[in-house]
C-alpha cells in the first residue's frame, strides 16, 4: 500500500508540475519578453506537439498490455517510425507555415529534425517507467524539463541579445526531455534483453520488417486505438493556440496560451481528483435524484460565482495574468480574469465527469471526448476570429459547459455499475 501511494504521488507530480511550471513561464515571457515573439514561440511549440501526436502511435500504453510486453520486450522499432514520421511532418509544416508570420522559425535549422527525433524516440521509455512502477525516474525527468524552461526565461530575460533565439531553446527543452527518458531506460536495461516478467508467450524474434508485421498482427487493434486518442483527441488540444495565432494574432496567442495554462492545470488536477474518487459516481448520480438537490446546485453556485469573483480580482492586482495588453479598461480585464477562472473550473469539471462517463460506457466516452475537440476548435477560432484572445477563452469556457451539461445527461442515461477506471488516463497536458 505504501509503494502504491508513493507512486501515485508520483505520477500526480510528474503530471502536475509541468503543468503548473508551463503556466508560470508563460506568465513570466509575457510579462518580460516581446509579446509577438512569445505568441509565434509557443505557436511552433503547440505545431511541434501537433506532429508529435500525429505519429504518436502509442507504444507507452501498448506496453501495459501483458501480452505484448511478454512477446515484445520492447517497441524501440515503433518509436522509430513515430520519430520518423514527426520529424517530417514538423519541418514540412514549419516551411510552409514560416511563410506566414504566424509562428516563428528557430535559428538553428538542425533544431527541427533535433526535437522531433529525441521526443518521438522516449514514447516507450515513458511507458515502461509507468508499467515497472518506476514513476520516481518519470518525475525526476519532468523536473528538470520543468526548471529548464525557467532557466530559459531567465537567461532571456538577462541577455536582451539572446532572445532571438527562444524558439530554438524551447525546442532544445522538448529534446533533452525525449533524450533524458530515453537515455534513462537504456541504462535501466543495460545487459537486459528480456522484459522484467517470466514470459507466457513466445517471444516475438525478428528483424526489419518482419518484426513490424508480427507486432500488427498481435496489436492492430490497440495501435489504431493508441494512434485515434493522440492524434486526434490530443493533437487537436494544441491546435488552438496555432488558430488563435491566425485569427488573432501572436500577441494574442501568447496571452491565450497563459490563460492556457490555467486550464492545463484544471485538467490534470481534475484527472488525478477523477482516479482519486472513481468509486463515488454512482453515490454522486444519486444525490443529484435526491428532493432538494436543485435548491443546494443554485446555493453551491451562487457560492462558487462570489469566489471566483474574488479570486479574479486578486490576481488582477497581483497582475498574475499580463491583461494590460487587452484593454486599458479595469472592467475589460477583469472580464477576461473571470472567464479563466470559470473555464478553468468547468474544465475541472468536465474530467471529473468524462472518467465517470468512461467507467459507464467507453463509446459514449469516445464519442464525447471526439465532439469536445471537435467544438472546442471551432468555438475558439469563431469567438477569437471575433473578439480576439478574450473570444477565445471564452470559447474554451463555453465548450467545456456543453460538454459537462451533455454528460451529466449521459451519465443519467447509463446509470449502471462502473467499470474500473483505466490505470493510465494518458499523458499530461503540457
Amino acid at each position: 500500500m505504501r509503494r502504491l501511494n508513493a507512486d501515485l504521488i508520483h505520477v500526480v507530480a510528474s503530471t502536475g508540475l509541468p503543468a503548473l511550471v508551463n503556466f508560470v513561464v508563460a506568465a513570466l515571457a509575457l510579462h518580460l519578453l516581446d509579446p509577438v515573439l512569445v505568441g509565434r514561440s509557443y505557436a511552433l511549440l503547440a505545431l511541434f506537439y501537433v506532429a508529435i501526436d500525429a505519429f504518436n502511435f502509442g507504444s507507452a500504453r501498448i506496453y501495459t498490455i501483458d501480452r505484448i510486453r511478454a512477446r515484445f520486450p520492447n517497441l524501440l522499432r515503433l518509436d522509430c517510425v513515430s520519430a520518423l514520421g514527426s520529424t517530417v511532418l514538423f519541418c514540412l509544416a514549419c516551411a510552409l507555415l514560416g511563410r506566414t508570420g504566424s509562428i516563428a522559425l528557430p535559428n538553428w535549422t538542425a533544431m527541427l529534425v533535433l526535437a522531433p527525433v529525441c521526443y518521438g524516440l522516449s514514447h516507450f521509455a515513458l511507458g515502461f517507467f509507468r508499467v515497472t512502477r518506476r514513476n520516481g525516474v518519470v518525475l525526476v525527468i519532468s523536473t528538470i524539463s520543468a526548471l529548464s524552461r525557467l532557466a530559459v526565461i531567465a537567461v532571456l530575460a538577462e541577455y536582451h541579445g539572446l532572445r532571438g533565439h527562444l524558439p530554438d531553446l524551447l525546442l532544445l527543452v522538448e529534446a533533452v526531455y525525449g533524450a533524458l527518458l530515453l537515455a534513462a531506460y537504456l541504462w535501466v536495461t543495460r545487459g537486459s534483453t528480456t522484459g522484467s516478467e517470466p514470459s507466457r508467450y513466445p517471444p516475438t524474434v525478428g528483424g526489419g520488417l518482419r518484426w513490424y508485421r508480427d507486432f500488427i498482427a498481435q496489436a492492430r487493434g490497440e495501435m489504431l486505438s493508441s494512434w485515434y486518442a493522440n492524434a486526434v483527441l490530443s493533437g487537436a488540444k494544441h491546435l488552438d493556440v496555432l488558430i488563435v495565432s491566425a485569427v488573432a494574432g501572436p500577441a494574442g496567442a501568447a496571452l491565450y496560451r497563459v490563460a492556457k495554462g490555467f486550464n492545463n492545470l484544471a485538467f490534470n488536477f481534475g484527472q488525478s481528483v477523477s482516479l482519486a474518487i472513481s468509486g463515488h459516481g454512482g453515490r454522486a448520480l444519486r444525490l443529484i435524484g435526491e428532493a432538494g438537490f436543485a435548491r443546494k446546485l443554485a446555493a453551491g453556485l451562487l457560492a462558487g460565482l462570489v469566489v471566483l469573483a474574488a479570486a479574479s480580482y486578486a490576481l488582477l492586482e497581483i497582475r498574475l495574468f499580463p491583461v494590460h495588453s487587452l484593454s486599458s479598461s479595469r472592467v475589460s480585464q477583469f472580464a477576461f480574469v473571470f472567464a479563466v477562472l470559470l473555464g478553468a473550473c468547468l474544465v475541472f469539471l468536465c474530467r471529473i465527469l468524462s472518467l465517470w462517463l468512461y467507467a459507464r460506457s467507453r463509446r459514449a466516452f469516445v464519442k464525447m471526448a471526439t465532439f469536445e475537440a471537435a467544438l472546442t476548435l471551432a468555438l475558439v477560432a469563431a469567438f477569437g476570429w471575433k473578439f480576439g484572445a478574450y473570444g477565445a477563452i471564452c470559447g474554451v469556457g463555453t465548450a467545456a459547459f456543453v460538454i459537462l451539461s451533455s454528460s451529466c445527461v449521459l451519465l443519467t442515461r447509463h446509470a449502471t455499475p462502473a467499470a474500473p477506471l483505466p490505470a493510465n488516463a494518458g499523458r499530461e497536458q503540457p
